[in-house]
């Protein structure tokens, strides 16, 4: 009686092993050049999946929950348009060249003193800017600058 259980258990086993064997041996009998297509695409699969369902959850969390800053009552910091981001450039290049070395660091740094100035906070404009040394003129002619580009505050 003891035999009759363990057949079942060894035939899904050999076919098992079978089948494990027929992939093994088509894989082997692929040129170079199908092998790394059938990567390739297996690869490019995972890295769709990936960015699909981080998408999908970033879309989520955004409609299911109110930023932080606006549940309190505040107001964000406004994105720049275009020539608004043209306007700081300038004026941060006649201010100090280094300080539009990197832009995008250039227009995180201006939201976070706008942010600051929203909060009423000092806005530590050397410590955002930090590329290059800053005089106090330079400080206060920055905070002018982001005030009349984009910042209401």
């Amino acid at each position: 009686m003891g035999d009759r259980m363990s057949e079942p258990v060894n035939d899904k086993k050999a076919a098992k092993a079978a089948k494990k064997q027929a992939d093994l041996e088509y894989w082997n009998a692929l040129k170079p050049w199908q092998k790394i297509a059938w990567s390739a695409a297996g690869v490019a699969v995972v890295v769709g999946a990936v960015i699909f369902f981080s998408q999908s959850k970033k879309d989520t969390t955004a409609t299911q929950s109110a930023p932080p800053a606006a549940a309190a009552g505040r107001t964000l910091v406004p994105q720049l348009t275009a020539a608004q981001q043209i306007d700081l450039f300038d004026g941060l290049r006649a201010i100090n060249p280094v300080l539009v070395s990197y832009e995008q660091g250039a227009i995180n740094n201006a939201r976070n003193v706008c942010g600051a100035l929203r909060d009423g906070s000092p806005p530590s404009v050397s410590k955002r800017f930090d590329k290059a040394p800053l005089t106090s003129s330079q400080e206060t002619q920055i905070v002018a600058l982001i005030r009349t580009t984009f910042c209401p505050w």
